[in-house]
């Protein structure tokens, strides 16, 4: 409810934004970033977190939400919020996006166990070594890609490199369509296939535990073919290729 707040409302009414689902708290103030640019290109982030880091899940019910797409920033560590998010989200099949900060990358494990829910993982290249070993982003991006189905690794100046996958009747059509987009972004598109070489095709299930012994499961699924089996959170993961 501060100056700032108001400022941001101001703006999204004006581009039309639906804010039917923003909560305003009195007594704290708004978060904000600001962007520090070097003339190399390089740029640091300063961030003000404010009312972003009372978060709490009553204040989250996204029950009523009808949406394709969640996108998630940081919730300063917050898991259990978080986590609530992420699993509402899934209930409701909402593909969701996400930015971790500072806070999530503290603790690596519990960070990557949360991955199963994602569709896209966005971070940069310091940020993503800290979960994943790799030098390139190209690397980085094919460990990651084990875990979520769509990874994102910015390298500062350097630019961002995105893999594309797409399933179509017309190929010449789809590479027209999907040039024009990064066209319009300033991006260049590489060659077909050129990126094929990082990734590797997998097959991923998620089965609920229930009351499935997790040995003879695990038996079952590697028998079939399966090259992974992970119990996590009541629900097996079974990887294959």
């Amino acid at each position: 409810s501060d100056s700032l707040g108001r400022m941001i409302m101001d703006e999204l009414h004006a581009d039309q934004v639906e804010t039917g689902h923003v909560n305003i708290v009195d007594g704290l103030r708004s978060g904000y970033s600001t962007l520090l640019l070097a003339p190399t290109g390089e740029r640091s982030i300063l961030v003000f977190h404010g009312g972003s880091t009372q978060f709490n899940k009553e204040e989250l019910d996204i029950s009523h939400v009808d949406a394709d797409w969640m996108y998630l920033s940081t919730f300063t560590g917050n898991y259990e919020v978080l986590e609530y998010l992420l699993q509402a989200a899934q209930q409701k099949n909402i593909k969701v996006a996400f930015n971790p900060g500072k806070g999530e990358l503290a603790d690596p494990e519990r960070l990557k166990s949360i991955f199963r829910y994602l569709t896209i993982l966005s971070l940069n290249k310091e940020e993503m070594q800290v979960l994943y070993p790799g030098e390139t982003p190209a690397d980085l991006a094919r460990a990651a890609h084990k875990d979520v189905p769509f990874v994102v690794v910015t390298d500062g100046p350097n630019g961002v490199a995105v893999f594309v996958e797409a399933s179509t009747n017309n190929v010449t059509r789809t590479a027209s369509n999907v040039r024009s987009y990064f066209n319009k972004c300033l991006g260049s598109l590489g060659t077909t296939g050129c990126l094929q070489f990082v990734f590797e095709h997998k097959a991923v299930f998620e089965i609920k535990a229930d009351k499935l012994n997790e040995d003879d499961f695990t038996l079952l699924m590697i028998d079939a073919g399966a090259d992974d089996v992970v119990l996590e959170d009541g629900f097996f993961t079974v990887t294959a290729p």
